[in-house]
């Protein structure tokens, strides 16, 4: 089919029409004949009319739409917000995950942006890009419509939606603590309520080669990002401080355990290793989102460092960006071979290397 060309504003006499989204009214003015019987003749269905909306228009009121949204504003056509933020990270990370690769057009968004980490964009606030300030109100929900390719209009009814409720979407169970937890953690965060809850051994852990495909079909993790053992040598992290003004602490990683004399980074190369009388086999390497700028004494985050230092000397190898993406490396995950007990103070055996 030929290309449909229409102009920015729609002439003022053509006609208005009333319309329903969502099952709310808002209004919009007729693009004319020509746009209408392309559109028709495309989806080859029944008659549509294009709409254009303008700024005299009345728009739908966003609470509305959605209740949860903490300001009520106005929106015209997009489902809840007339901006959608995606970042091209994050499209890198999910398409390393699938085997048919998506495009940006599958979301629909209409600002993107480059040079963050993957999903960083979920932890934005507030936002100022040339004199236009921004502020987040919640993350876009998705439905079946992204899995229709945007070059032929055909649905595939499965991917990317499958994939995405995979990434951090598995089920899993947990004890609750009690009221007073509960209050302490929403009282503390100033936020809607929260619960927390206690894994139990009998319980059923998530499945981590379903979160990172290196782990094996049998490796298992609670709450964790992807592992159960997150390792840190003291050495990476006085390296790191050494590049730093404002210096940071092992906190700021989360690794529950951290290994003293070795050299800065050797946790990277190593295989696997014996504490105590447990064995852990090494799995891949731990990539660094905007959460490492976060203060663990304040939690106040400052959203570059240390993320921009280490983004100046710990990305991977160009081999390995379809793993990584373009976020930098800092730790290592291990996942247990041979179970038993480890104490503060042990040594560390080095059973085999890179």
């Amino acid at each position: 089919m030929d290309q449909l060309v229409l102009p920015i504003k729609v002439p003022s006499s053509n006609r208005l029409h009333n319309c329903r989204m969502f099952g709310l009214d808002t209004q919009g003015r007729d693009c004319g004949d020509e746009a209408a019987q392309w559109f028709t003749s495309f989806l080859k269905t029944e008659a549509y009319r294009l709409v254009q909306f303008e700024k005299n228009l009345k728009g739908r009121r966003s609470k509305k739409i959605f209740s949860s949204v903490a300001q009520d504003y106005e929106v015209a056509y997009p489902d809840c917000s007339p901006i959608l933020v995606i970042s091209e990270a994050s499209l890198t990370d999910l398409n390393t995950r699938m085997e048919k690769k998506v495009k940006m057009e599958n979301f629909r968004p209409n600002i993107e942006v480059t040079g963050c980490s993957a999903f960083e964009e979920d932890t934005w606030g507030d936002l100022l890009i040339g004199d236009v300030e921004m502020k987040k109100v919640l993350a876009c929900g998705r439905c079946i419509l992204t899995t229709v390719d945007p070059d032929t209009g055909v649905i595939d009814r499965k991917e990317p939606l499958e994939t995405l409720k995979r990434v951090q979407g598995l089920q899993i169970q947990g004890r609750d603590c009690g009221e007073a937890a509960a209050q302490w953690i929403t009282s503390f965060l100033k936020t809607q309520p929260y619960r927390l809850v206690h894994f139990e051994p009998h319980m059923s852990p998530r499945n981590s080669h379903q979160i990172e495909h290196l782990f094996r079909p049998t490796d298992q993790v609670a709450y964790s990002d992807a592992s159960p053992f997150l390792i840190l040598s003291e050495a990476s992290l006085a390296d790191l401080n050494s590049r730093l003004e404002k210096k940071v602490k092992a906190a700021n990683f989360r690794p529950n355990i951290v290994i003293s004399g070795c050299d800065a980074y050797a946790e990277d190369s190593w295989d696997e290793i014996l504490i105590g009388d447990v064995e852990l086999k090494r799995v891949m390497a731990c990539y660094r989102c905007v959460l490492t700028t976060v203060d663990p004494d304040t939690g106040i985050m400052s959203r570059k460092e240390p993320l921009e230092t280490l983004r100046s000397y710990r990305l991977c190898d160009p081999s390995e960006e379809k793993l990584y993406g373009k976020s930098p490396f800092f730790g290592q995950y291990f996942v247990l071979e041979n179970p038993g007990t480890i104490q503060v103070g042990d040594p560390v055996y080095l059973l085999g290397q890179e």
